[in-house]
This record gives C-alpha cells, structure tokens and sequence, in this order.
C-alpha cells in the first residue's frame, strides 16, 4: 500500500545552497537520501560557490537540519553535522523503511538527537 512517505518522488531531503552574507539563495536540490545529496552538493559547490557560501541539508519530513556544507578560504570545505546525523548517518534511509517508526535504531536517534544541545531545527 503506498502513502505520501513511500511513493517514488517522495524527496525526503532539502539542500539549499546560499550566497554568504547576503542570504541570496543559490539553488535548491531534492534528494531521496543524505548520503547522495552531500556528495553531488559538493560537486555543485565547486563549480557554483565562492568563499563564504554555504549548503544547508535538511530533513523535509522531520523538519531537522542534517548538516551545513561550509566553502572555507583557499576552496576548502568544512561540514558541520547535526547530531542527529552522527547518531546514525543512515538514519532518513532507516526512517523511510520503518513508517512505524518502531525500529529500535531510530528510535535511539531520535531520542539522542533531542536530548542533545546541538540540535537544530528549520523555520
């Protein structure tokens, strides 16, 4: 049986790339999983951003930031993760497989990330 959480173009994360101080907005990029986003953001980061700039993961379902991708002076990159994705960094995967939201793993996350000062969450 298929719902609005298991369809096939259901994106369940955001990547918003943003000028530095400005705040203009970049680009926007929906993906199925953290773990593919990242990699192709930096791809896009390199051709499109300037020092300064910066990538914002977030979770559309959940609505918690996952992570921010930082373009550092001299081409470097720094990414800062949220907890929640330390606590398991295949968690949005585990979560779209368990609908119930039973299994214990992201039940273990979850509870980490809230507990945790770190955690962040998007307007």
């Amino acid at each position: 049986m298929s719902n609005e959480f298991n369809t096939p173009s259901r994106r369940r994360v955001i990547a918003t790339m943003t000028r530095g101080k400005s705040k203009e907005v970049i680009m926007v990029r929906h993906y199925n999983y953290f773990d593919t986003a990242m990699p192709r953001m930096l791809q896009l980061a390199i051709s499109y951003c300037n020092e300064g700039d910066f990538i914002e993961f977030a979770s559309t379902e959940f609505g918690h930031q996952l992570g921010v991708l930082h373009v550092r002076k001299g081409g470097r990159f720094e990414m800062e993760m949220s907890s929640l994705v330390k606590a398991s960094p295949s968690l949005l995967k585990l979560m779209s497989e368990d609908t119930t939201r039973q299994n214990s793993l992201v039940t273990a996350a979850m509870n980490k990330a809230k507990s945790s000062s770190h955690s962040r969450s998007i307007h």
